[in-house]
């Protein structure tokens, strides 16, 4: 299976500099513009650089592995190779195709924004800090009010 990484050529520890370079120099092979270019080869190249070049994007993808978030994330363009699933199935139902349901463009849409959702362990501490930070300023507003109070009190004495 090729990950983004082996989409640019680059290893897993590459720095932004590094995948710039290697982006430069294979989208020059295969951008649609230039004779013989392969614009599915582009459209794969410049969502590897975009993808590894975001932090956030780049350490969902790394933490979820690349089957897990080219399923989620990435869409039809990166079919993702699944294990055999025969067992427990008659051999009708392995041959049988499926009828394609057809969807509407209020469901399509919805995908693309739950596709942008955040999850995973990185999204977790983002949460996390997030709560933190809300209690803090819970804190602190709780604070201030009991200081007025303490200064009300004391001005009515």
């Amino acid at each position: 299976m090729e990950t983004l990484y082996d989409v640019l050529g680059v290893d897993p520890d590459a720095g932004p500099g590094e995948i710039r370079t290697a982006y430069r120099e294979r989208v020059k092979r295969h951008h649609p513009d230039v004779d013989g270019g392969d614009a599915a080869a582009f459209r794969r190249l410049t969502t590897a650089r975009d993808v590894l070049l975001d932090g956030e994007s780049r350490a969902r993808y790394d933490a979820l592995g690349h089957r897990r978030y080219a399923r989620h994330h990435l869409g039809e363009e990166w079919p993702v190779e699944e294990p055999p699933r025969a067992a427990g199935k008659s051999r009708s139902q392995r041959s049988r195709p499926q009828p394609r349901r057809r969807r509407s463009r209020r469901v399509v849409r919805d995908r693309g924004r739950h596709r942008r959702r955040a999850s995973g362990p990185a999204d977790a501490a983002v949460a996390l800090g997030t709560y933190r930070s809300v209690l803090v300023r819970a804190g602190v507003v709780l604070l201030a009010l009991f200081a007025l109070a303490v200064v009300l009190s004391a001005l009515s004495l």
